[in-house]
């Protein structure tokens, strides 16, 4: 016996085009959701700058290449490089 509730897949676009449509719209969802900015309420530069000393790798910034979330991050690692003083709350505005 069939239930009556709508499954997700039934409204969906790729239903008749089998694995390689399922597949295609989930990259598709995936990339969109790479491609949104970040949470604005993070602080990247405090976050970049304490990645040095979890052992992060300043390619390892999670946002992507020339966003300005990018930018912050790099620049709050490449001071903890330098050794500048931790960032406070008084400094960021």
């Amino acid at each position: 016996m069939r239930s009556s509730r709508p499954r997700p897949w039934d409204a969906e676009p790729w239903k008749d085009r089998g694995t390689h449509g399922l597949a295609a719209a989930l990259i598709r969802e995936t990339m969109d959701h790479a491609m949104e900015s970040p949470d604005d309420n993070l602080d990247h530069y405090a976050l970049g700058f304490y990645a040095l000393g979890k052992g992060l790798a300043r390619e390892a910034c999670p946002y992507a290449e020339g966003t300005e979330a990018c930018v912050q991050w790099r620049d709050g690692y490449d001071a903890a490089l330098r050794g500048d003083p931790e960032p406070t709350r008084e400094a960021q505005g």
